[in-house]
């Protein structure tokens, strides 16, 4: 009898849409929206939609900001890729993690890769897809 009420439930919110929603909303929720930084002897709260991207430099991560500031964060790639929206964020490479909206545009660079260049960013912040992730980013920035 509890089995069948349990799925008449869940078959009534899946009709209705509720469940969709309800699991969006969790998905959304679930990821970081700031970053807390160092910045001399100040503490900055970085939202994400300002992060450009996050790097790698002489084996630091650093968070870059739309001021094209960096900051230093005590997280490895691995771990950020699990903490942001991948809806968003995309690892292009070894080194890198991109935020979607920071993409200013995209050129057709050596061996069938892809270099960026991003918002707000000096000739440096020209960033290559590496080969081996080319596919996987054509199809992350086409949907």
């Amino acid at each position: 009898m509890k089995t069948k009420l349990i799925l008449t439930l869940t078959t009534a919110l899946l009709i209705s849409g509720f469940l969709p929603r309800a699991t969006a909303f969790i998905q959304r929720n679930q990821y970081k929206s700031r970053f807390l930084v160092k910045a001399g002897e100040r503490l900055r709260s970085v939202p994400v939609a300002e992060i450009t991207h996050f790097h790698i430099l002489e084996r630091s991560v650093f968070i870059n900001d739309l001021q094209g500031k960096d900051y230093g964060i005590d997280y490895s790639l691995e771990q950020l890729q699990n903490m942001l929206d991948p809806r968003k964020f995309f690892r292009i490479n070894r080194e890198c993690i991109v935020n979607i909206n920071a993409i200013e545009s995209m050129y057709s660079y050596s061996s069938s890769r892809l270099q960026l260049t991003l918002k707000n960013s000096s000739k440096k912040d020209e960033l290559v897809v590496s080969r081996e992730k080319v596919s996987e980013f054509k199809k992350w920035i086409d949907r």
